[in-house]
């Protein structure tokens, strides 16, 4: 399977430019340009369809499996890359994960897990959000033509950072706390997944780890996240970054690792640190908010893009 990403021959193919063109004529640049304006993120390429398309199929065809709407056949499908055996086995997984903790997709049940998750974890979770450019790069922006700004803002994706040095596997204890933990994960994840384009650019996982002690590892944490969720989840993950990892958190890593498909661990940085910033992740991120301002904001955050999710459901159709 191709694991390129979108490139400007799929635009030009999808605007009915033909084949071999090397350059949009002013008047395919103008549909190009009110497209991306309109709905940028709610572009699906041929071959992902395609491959969203076959996987649809084959869990029809399957009668264990409930039926999923389109955007999550998609996002088997670009995760998979259109692997229709390795879409069908995290479909399962999922489908079982959602039955184990009465997971019903609705706004009202993220919110209420999300905020369980910020009591019983206080501090671990520092953000859910785009990532933005840097003041360079929108100079370097600055200086290109439209077409390329549209491509470059394709490659926007989503961060989620956590402070491990906040982990409290003692409030852990009952299926309830369990419930709420991975939850409130799914949903945090969901909220990273809402188009096309955020699905296809994947996410970033940021962990600060300084700080961290032995009272913060624990394998009955760590091991249910990945074993049935992580493991099942489609999603892209772009890059893994472990910051400032000591001891601690070199033995959590260990545990984790036996979890890891190999495809992941490849894409595990730990111990690195940030050029442009030497303090600790809590420190840019509550620099301005209380955590309880934090929290809220983390709440609000998640609830408007669930929301976005539910509409691009209710928008994209394969066929």
């Amino acid at each position: 399977m191709s694991s390129r990403g979108p490139n400007l021959s799929e635009y030009q193919q999808a605007l009915g430019v033909p084949p071999g063109m090397g350059h949009l004529t002013e008047e395919h640049r103008h549909l190009w340009e009110e497209l991306f304006r309109r709905h940028p993120a709610m572009m699906v390429f041929p071959e992902e369809r395609e491959w969203a398309l076959a996987i649809k199929q084959a869990a029809a065809e399957d009668p264990e499996l409930l039926p999923l709407s389109d955007l999550e056949y998609y996002q088997y499908a670009v995760v998979t890359q259109g692997n229709v055996a390795k879409s069908l086995q995290r479909m399962r997984g999922m489908q079982l994960f959602r039955q184990e903790y009465g997971i019903n997709d609705t706004i009202e049940q993220a919110n209420e897990l999300i905020h369980a998750l910020l009591v019983q974890q206080p501090g671990l979770l520092l953000s859910v959000d785009k990532a933005k450019t840097s003041p360079q790069q929108q100079g370097q922006m600055a200086t290109i033509d439209a077409a390329q700004r549209m491509l470059a803002d394709l490659q926007s994706h989503y961060l989620m950072v956590f402070d491990f040095a906040k982990i409290n596997p003692k409030n852990v204890r009952l299926p309830k706390d369990k419930r709420d933990l991975l939850g409130a994960l799914y949903y945090l994840h969901q909220s990273t997944q809402i188009s096309p384009r955020s699905i296809r650019n994947g996410i970033l996982f940021i962990a600060e780890c300084d700080g961290m002690s032995f009272e913060n590892v624990s394998l009955d944490f760590v091991g249910p996240i990945w074993r049935e969720l992580k493991l099942h989840y489609p999603v892209i993950l772009k890059e893994i970054s472990w910051l400032r990892a000591a001891t601690a958190a070199t033995v959590m890593y260990g545990l984790c690792k036996h979890f890891l498909p190999q495809e992941v661990q490849n894409k595990v940085n730990l111990g690195c640190e940030f050029e442009a910033f030497d303090g600790r992740l809590d420190e840019l991120f509550l620099t301005h908010r209380t955590q309880e301002e934090n929290n809220l904001w983390i709440l609000q955050r998640a609830e408007t893009n669930l929301r976005e999710r539910d509409r691009t459901a209710r928008l994209l159709l394969l066929a």
